[in-house]
């Protein structure tokens, strides 16, 4: 802009008086910008090639520019959405979240935040059952868990498959046997490492002695 200011002072800041200072002139390609030419646009042959030029240059510089800005943008959300387990069809995730607000009306559901609070307490575990849900979401019952766990089981990314083969289809008394294996072994090693910490503690005293 400040290079066709210059340009058009030196062409025409004898002639026009929009011309006769930069001021004046980088003003009346601000105007320019806006859409308004001067009045006596087409009274001079070189005066309107230079007008034609300068709203040529900024229609490809605005153009580009913003074209940057959307190519980047829909580079940054295409990439997110390629590494999303969650992501769906556009018109089936917008019938899905109409579908979840009839049924959280028709169920009486508690509100989403209640249930993200709910699901970010028990973070650590591997998967959720409707004992655990109902812990977890105070004012859910037994029925509205069930139908809960029912709907979003039918997200393939949701759903929890177990490591071993012998605990596929596994009841909750099952899962719950499990779990208490796990936290045995767990035990077993914790008592383990604070008897080497023990033992390691004893050695640097003795040592120090």
């Amino acid at each position: 802009m400040l290079g066709y200011g210059l340009i058009g002072r030196a062409l025409f800041g004898h002639k026009f008086h929009h011309f006769d200072s930069l001021g004046n002139t980088l003003q009346t390609e601000y105007l320019m910008c806006l859409g308004e030419l001067p009045s006596y646009f087409g009274s001079d042959w070189r005066f309107t090639i230079f007008c034609l030029l300068f709203q040529v240059s900024l229609y490809f510089l605005i153009v580009n520019f913003l074209l940057a800005i959307l190519t980047e943008t829909f580079s940054n959300v295409k990439s997110q959405l390629e590494y999303s387990e969650v992501e769906q069809e556009f018109f089936t995730d917008l019938f899905s979240i109409f579908h979840m607000k009839a049924l959280r009306r028709s169920q009486a559901w508690p509100p989403h935040e209640a249930v993200i609070k709910g699901l970010e307490g028990i973070y650590g575990f591997t998967y959720v059952d409707i004992d655990r849900l109902m812990l977890a979401v105070p004012g859910l019952d037994r029925k509205s868990c069930i139908n809960l766990l029912r709907h979003y089981r039918s997200f393939v990314a949701l759903q929890y498959t177990f490591t071993h083969v012998d605990h596929q289809g596994a009841t909750t008394e099952r899962k719950m046997a499990k779990l208490l294996e796990d936290s045995k072994h767990n035990r077993k090693a914790i008592v383990e490492i604070q008897k080497a910490l023990n033992v390691g503690t004893w050695s640097i005293k003795s040592a120090t002695l």
